[in-house]
């Protein structure tokens, strides 16, 4: 995504949020990490914002909060998300 190649990080996020969802694979299980998950999400909806897919960027960042909803984490990208959601909805 740094290198602004956004079809391939595009592509390695949704493998990544696929892998989550399919723990009939061994190693999935394995690796399985909810915050990775989470994270993909956030990361898709900068993908999809830097590449004016605004709904698909809205839903993204929204799936993202919604691990976060009653979580007193303080990671940046939830104030990263909760100020691109303000800047994309009307």
């Amino acid at each position: 995504m740094q290198t602004k190649d956004y079809g391939r990080a595009e592509q390695d996020l949704r493998a990544a949020i696929s892998k989550e969802k399919d723990l009939s694979e061994p190693s999935a299980v394995r690796t399985r990490s909810p915050l990775i998950a989470a994270l993909a999400h956030f990361y898709l909806g900068q993908v999809y914002e830097a590449t004016g897919k605004r709904d698909q960027a809205v839903n993204e960042y929204q799936e993202f909060l919604s691990h976060f909803e009653n979580s007193r984490a303080n990671l940046p990208q939830i104030a990263l998300a909760r100020a691109a959601l303000q800047r994309s909805l009307p």
